[in-house]
């Protein structure tokens, strides 16, 4: 948990794949010691509840430590999941849209706390933390009833689904970390599992990056790509501001139609020969796609007039001359692996 905070303060942005891993372990954990001490307890009325009247004997009993739970069970993986996900999706859209991308880092700082005094309460180091409990929905009575009545698979699997929004302390936690990923699926931006490309990403062009690296002075064959120092005399100040709002425009972020407008003519006029006409960039050049809204140095607006006022020039070495080739063969498989493939 400390690790993944750690990355989202780092560059106020979703979690990466490490920062996700370390997320989930945590959850699990948690998990494992909140359902030994709080939810076995909590939920055992409903698992009881699914005992049928004429069953109700030792057999059945034995059967609810088995198999016979497997519905119920799936039900509240599925209901879990789905708030999880909402939560995430919904926390990472609103980061996105307002720019707040320090809210993912609260987040994950708020379910840390909740963790905390969850466990502190459970080991007798603090009072009890009363937490606002929201009822269940009145439509909702009818259905429990009915399930809770008449058990079977089909009404164990709906039961699950519906008793995962049952408000508790470790509940509001775990939706708080799940939110924290930004994403309904844990995605990262800015990483190499991300699926974009500057070089191309088939294991050919990819082999070759890491063969010859980028912009260094080892190899001949190091990728080349020169972008414009803007700042310079090329666009002035306003310039720059109204091609960064064209740039927003093409991830859908734009807040001012006139500036787009102006910057739509200078991006054409400056930036199309790399990027292209609809930016979605060009593997030759190493020209990047701008309308997916994966960035190399940050989706700010800030961020962005800085790298067209002063692009930032990265090199990575020609690892040709530090690993073997058959390290480097191994290397491309696996960054060809973390970006989905192509």
């Amino acid at each position: 948990m400390i690790a993944a905070l750690q990355s989202c303060l780092h560059d106020l942005s979703a979690l990466g794949p490490g920062g996700v891993l370390a997320l989930v372990s945590a959850l699990f954990l948690a998990g494992l010691a909140g359902g030994a001490t709080h939810c076995a307890a909590m939920c055992a009325p409903f698992v009881l509840a699914q005992l049928r009247p004429d069953n109700a004997g030792g057999a059945m009993l034995q059967r609810l430590s088995g198999a016979a739970l497997l519905p119920y069970h799936a039900g509240r993986m599925l209901g879990y999941a789905t708030l999880g996900a909402l939560a995430g999706a919904g926390a990472g859209l609103f980061s996105q849209i307002t720019g707040l991308r320090w809210l993912l880092a609260l987040l994950l700082a708020a379910a840390a706390l909740l963790m905390a005094a969850q466990a502190a309460e459970r080991l007798g180091l603090a009072a009890r933390l009363h937490l606002p409990a929201l009822p269940l929905p009145a439509a909702l009575n009818a259905p429990l009833h009915r399930l809770l009545t008449k058990p079977g698979d089909r009404s164990g699997f709906a039961l699950g689904v519906l008793l995962s929004a049952l408000p508790c302390g470790l509940l509001y936690a775990a939706l708080a970390a799940a939110a924290a990923s930004g994403s309904a699926l844990g995605g990262a931006l800015g990483s190499l599992a991300d699926d974009d490309w500057l070089w191309g990403g088939d294991l050919a062009a990819i082999h070759t990056t890491i063969t010859h690296g980028i912009r260094n002075q080892d190899s001949d064959e190091a990728r080349l790509s020169m972008m414009p120092v803007f700042g310079n005399g090329i666009l002035t100040p306003a310039q720059i501001s109204d091609v960064t709002e064209y740039v927003l425009a093409l991830s859908e972020r734009s807040t001012n139609p006139e500036a787009t407008t102006r910057g739509a003519t200078l991006f054409t006029e400056n930036c199309t020969a790399c990027h292209g006409d609809a930016g979605r960039g060009n593997p030759e050049f190493g020209a990047p796609n701008l309308t997916d809204r994966i960035w190399l140095h940050g989706a700010e607006r800030s961020q962005i007039q800085a790298s067209i006022t002063r692009p930032r020039m990265g090199v990575m070495p020609a690892f040709n001359q530090r690993l073997d080739p058959a390290v480097v063969n191994m290397l491309a498989v696996y960054v060809h692996s973390l970006g989905g493939g192509r």
